[in-house]
């Protein structure tokens, strides 16, 4: 006997500090799965900022609903931030000292926040059959996720720094409904970190190309030789400065690295 499943469409919401395509990995990542739920039939909306810049956090774009490469976004505005109060507990983070609980809460308040967006969470979460969080250290993760907790779900993109080690961070992951990991390394952490996190290995919504599309690729360097390749933000905020410098002891130290490169590409600069 064949058992038909009926396919029931699903309303999520995409919540994230900024958004627009090839602004980095979190906003890809993001964009991705929710282009993949939304071609498969379900209501899906991205709920944002309008900044741009990921330094100043400045409103850049137009508050509002509009559509985006078949999503629909709508942005909110930022609120106003105190940065010589933040500034300070950003560092201290960062250096892996320890906050007071008030402080860290400070640090979360003073960070990225936009109070248009969390009233539109408290309003419309009953609309949405799930609401998805990305990535875990934005303060429109901590307090966004937090309105409706039972709802929430967190795309962490968690890294083991220090960041995740603070006692707001903590109690976020295990308040929340679950977690989407981009590979089993993070769920493992995550685990380590806040015990039991329900999820599992999600990684990032992508359509294959065929063994054709492949063939007819041309290589990228007319000169052939070996490399390793880093994609990302050029920042120090990325630790970019450190794998160069790790990658050139490692030549230094190893006559077998031969001709071994390393290929940087993403945006952003070194001038920092």
């Amino acid at each position: 006997m064949e058992v038909v499943v009926e396919f029931v469409p699903r309303r999520y919401a995409f919540v994230v500090p900024r958004f627009g395509r090839g602004m980095g990995g979190a906003e890809n990542l993001t964009a991705e799965l929710a282009s993949r739920l939304k071609d498969r039939g379900d209501n899906v909306e991205i709920l944002t900022t309008c900044a741009r810049d990921n330094r100043t956090w400045a409103n850049e774009y137009a508050p509002g609903r509009t559509d985006e490469n078949g999503l629909s976004v709508t942005r909110f505005t930022v609120d106003p931030r105190n940065l010589e109060s933040w500034i300070p507990k950003q560092i201290a983070i960062s250096e892996g000292r320890s906050l007071s609980l008030d402080d860290q809460l400070a640090w979360m308040a003073e960070g990225v926040n936009s109070s248009g967006l969390y009233r539109h969470i408290l309003e419309h979460a009953s609309k949405f059959d799930a609401i998805f969080f990305a990535p875990y250290l934005f303060p429109t993760t901590f307090w966004g996720s937090l309105i409706c907790p039972a709802k929430s779900y967190l795309i962490p993109c968690l890294h083991d720094e220090a960041a995740a080690y603070t006692d707001v961070v903590q109690s976020m992951f295990r308040q929340v409904r679950g977690a989407l990991f981009n590979a089993g390394p993070e769920r493992d952490l995550a685990a380590w970190l806040y015990e039991d996190v329900p999820g599992g290995e999600v990684g990032m919504g992508f359509v294959a190309p065929s063994p054709e599309e492949v063939k007819g690729l041309s290589p990228f360097f007319e000169e052939d030789f070996q490399y390793l390749l880093y994609l990302g933000r050029k920042e120090t905020g990325k630790n970019a400065q450190l794998l160069i410098d790790y990658f050139c002891g490692f030549k230094e130290s190893s006559p077998d690295a031969g001709d071994l490169r390393l290929v940087i590409a993403g945006g952003g600069s070194f001038e920092d």
